[in-house]
């Protein structure tokens, strides 16, 4: 049993802190959606990672603020606006395509962590007119879907957007072959197994900090899973590392199982193999 954190939070004063952080920076994208002005890149990329870092730190608390009446129509107001390939010509002269990928990418991230394990978002991607978040997913630029690195922040997405919910995956499977999420479920059970089995880490995972306890903003050196029922220290160093945010708290750093609890992956896998065609 993991010892509790003596500079852990009160769960209360964690959510009302959580509340302000959030609403703020989710007002503030949402003012630049919704004007005329140019994306500041900065703004944006910075205001994406604090959010990530507060759903990645306490998920629930996340998304049920995301759920309320006054922030939920923000959030996919802004949600909508950064999947939009074509607004990413609004973001300032001088980003180059990397920068603009970047948008997209921690927005991915975001969404994710709205729809995990939470059918009532997962549902809510599919409002509003069309394209939908969800439909906006579909419609990103091939590379998103062949390259490498960019399947490393689009599938996990996709699986915490479509597991366990048939509507979600046959919007998604129009686009995308359900084969494709079945074959990186798959590749991640079993390189987690040779992982387990042999004790040691792949040298890719080394390389790019994804299994380096030491870089993952959650856990500090613990468990990798995201799981509400672990205790109360999750709070302990959440404003202290939004603070300081280095690179450590990096989102396009965390693997597969820091977005998606492995507990639930072989139940996915079978879920997704239901759905192929």
């Amino acid at each position: 049993m993991r010892e509790k954190n003596p500079r852990a939070l009160p769960s209360n004063v964690s959510e009302s802190l959580g509340g302000t952080c959030i609403s703020g920076l989710l007002s503030l994208l949402f003012s630049m959606a919704d004007s005329k002005e140019s994306w500041e890149t900065g703004i944006v990329l910075n205001a994406l990672d604090v959010m990530n870092i507060v759903a990645r730190l306490d998920v629930e608390m996340f998304q049920r603020l995301l759920s309320s009446p006054s922030l939920q129509p923000q959030f996919y107001h802004v949600l909508n606006s950064l999947l939009d390939t074509s607004s990413m010509a609004d973001i300032k002269e001088g980003a180059n395509m990397d920068v603009k990928d970047e948008v997209i990418k921690k927005s991915l991230i975001l969404m994710g962590y709205h729809a995990l394990r939470c059918q009532k978002n997962q549902e809510s991607l599919n409002w509003g007119t069309q394209p939908t978040a969800l439909q906006r997913i579909c419609s990103l630029p091939f590379r998103f879907f062949s390259e490498e690195a960019n399947k490393q922040v689009l599938f996990p997405t996709l699986i915490a957007v479509c597991y366990d919910n048939q509507r979600n995956t046959s919007v998604v499977e129009q686009e995308l072959s359900v084969d494709m999420i079945v074959d990186y479920v798959e590749k991640n059970i079993k390189t987690g197994k040779i992982s387990n089995n042999d004790g040691k880490n792949f040298v890719q995972d080394i390389e790019d900090g994804s299994n380096n306890k030491e870089n993952d903003p959650v856990t500090g050196g613990e468990s990798d899973e995201i799981d509400s029922n672990k205790g109360d220290d999750k709070e302990g160093d959440m404003w202290s590392l939004i603070i300081s945010k280095g690179k450590n708290a990096n989102p396009l750093k965390w693997s597969f199982e820091q977005r998606f609890p492995r507990s639930l992956w072989d139940d996915a896998l079978k879920f997704f193999n239901s759905m192929s065609s």
